[in-house]
């Protein structure tokens, strides 16, 4: 025992020697890498630069959440330490930004630098574990190009009489007389029918009194797992902690009812070969049909609903702007149900929901890892101007929220809502990114905007009137898109009440 000893303080001490000897190659590498882009160092958060394992900033951030003032929060920290700065979370380095020319780096010019897996995959290994949501590399190429080959037939497959007969069960529900009602709640269970409609090829009859219980309890569930995959990615490397039976559970459920739609809809197909795949996507594996049907349920609903109350908030505040929507949809068209030959005429409509995204994005911030040493354009530097060096494994998580409110594209009155702006602003300036940008753009953002294009159209053609009961204001609810916690609560008039 004693002649070994001497070999263990040797091993332990070649241990220690191999691993400093690593962190001098490593911090030689960073610094030639550093000198060889003109990298500067960021501005770092000044109270938390001695708290090395990032404690407190977990701490601070998670009473941001529960305060719900995330928002507000991290637009403070850009004003206070400019576009672009660095901080720790839980021991992960982490580099802020809401500077355009940083997030098209991240999600364009750099994109192989970067991953979204090691952040989000394990959210949906329980639900959808081959959803483009959750994988990288090939295989995200191949369910990519899956998606953008079906959405791209965008005229083709948005159903507007499918739309209108929901519509109209919407409409059913809107108190009459210009009573106060929630119309973000009631725009959910719109956008669950249509959506579960056209991912599924039945609705889910959220609008009907009479919903089935198999339908009322998938709802429910799908519900429960979308707050549950929101809480997870706060909950970060702490995930872990928290129990998973009751969302795994309601994951198995949600998977049962949905695949046996797939497999109907992959019966179907295998029986009359001379009619077009009635799934919304052309999969024969009934695991990955069911994989892209729950992504459609997972994302299309909550996205589309959070693009439809953002834009009545706002229009229940602004009168002036309402009056002129609804002028310009009575003028083209009348009062009859709009063609999408129509839908994409209506140039103030345009402006409008362009208005509302910036104001209101569904995904307020988003991130990315960094996959290898690799560099940010701007951040660097006393002036923020000069190249950034990003360590591989480090996160860049970027600010939509704050882009759109604080960007230099946006310098006129930024936190005003004018439509009229869009006249002479293009959609494709880098600081407007409601969809996100480069590879990874929202590839059913067409068919969102037609959706939300049409509900709205529909909605003013058939009231004349709208009033703002929202005495509590704005206040945000960060699930997996941005919702207002305290509901959108106006009241409806038709011109004959």
């Amino acid at each position: 025992m004693n002649s070994s000893y001497p070999i263990y303080l040797v091993a332990i001490a070649a241990v220690t020697a191999i691993a400093i000897l690593n962190r001098i190659l490593r911090y030689r590498k960073l610094r030639e890498f550093s000198t060889q882009h003109h990298c500067e160092k960021t501005t770092y958060e000044t109270r938390f630069q001695h708290d090395y394992l990032g404690l407190g900033k977990a701490v601070e951030l998670g009473f941001a959440f529960r305060r719900k003032q995330s928002l507000s929060y991290t637009n403070k920290l850009f004003l206070q330490h400019g576009h672009t700065y660095g901080t720790k979370i839980l021991g992960l380095k982490l580099v802020f930004t809401c500077h355009a020319q940083n997030i098209k780096q991240v999600l364009s010019t750099g994109f192989v630098d970067y991953d979204s897996s090691q952040l989000r995959g394990h959210l949906f290994d329980c639900v959808a574990p081959s959803s483009i949501f959750a994988v990288d590399g090939p295989e995200w190429k191949s369910v990519r190009g899956l998606w953008q080959r079906q959405l791209s037939k965008h005229g083709q497959i948005c159903d507007l009489p499918m739309y209108e007969r929901h519509l109209q069960n919407f409409i059913q529900h809107v108190p009459t007389d210009g009573d106060a009602f929630d119309i973000q709640a009631l725009f959910f269970n719109l956008c669950a029918d249509i959506t579960s409609s056209f991912a599924l090829g039945e609705s889910l009859d959220a609008l009907c009194h009479m919903q089935s219980p198999e339908k009322k309890r998938f709802a429910e569930d799908l519900v429960y797992i979308k707050h549950t995959i929101a809480k997870n990615g706060f909950r970060g490397p702490l995930h872990w902690i928290f129990g998973k039976k009751q969302f795994v559970d309601a994951c198995a459920r949600a998977r049962r009812y949905v695949m046996a739609y797939a497999e109907h809809a992959l019966d179907v197909t295998a029986t009359n070969t001379t009619m077009e795949q009635e799934s919304p996507m052309d999969v024969k594996d009934i695991s990955q049909l069911t994989d892209h049907a729950m992504t459609l349920m997972i994302a299309a609903v909550d996205s589309v609903t959070s693009l439809l109350s953002a834009t009545i908030f706002l229009l229940s505040q602004n009168r002036r702007v309402f009056r002129k929507l609804r002028n310009s949809i009575i003028d083209a068209i009348g009062y009859d149900c709009p063609t999408y030959k129509q839908l994409r005429g209506l140039k103030y409509m345009r402006w409008l929901i362009s208005a509302a995204l910036r104001l209101f994005p569904p995904a307020p911030f988003n991130a990315r890892t960094a996959s290898k040493d690799t560099v940010l354009p701007c951040g660097g530097g006393s002036r923020g101007d000069l190249p950034v060096l990003v360590e591989r494994g480090s996160i860049v998580v970027f600010s939509t929220w704050a882009s759109h409110r604080l960007g230099a594209d946006f310098e006129d009155s930024p936190q005003d809502f004018i439509p009229e702006r869009w006249e002479l602003l293009d959609r494709e300036i880098p600081g407007f990114l409601p969809f996100s940008k480069g590879p990874r753009i929202c590839p059913g953002q067409q068919y969102a905007m037609t959706e939300a294009s049409y509900v709205v159209c529909r909605i003013l053609q058939t009231f004349s009137t709208i009033t703002d009961y929202n005495t509590e204001g704005w206040s945000e609810r960060i699930v997996l898109t941005l919702e207002n916690d305290n509901g959108v609560v106006v009241g409806l008039r038709k011109e004959s009440e």
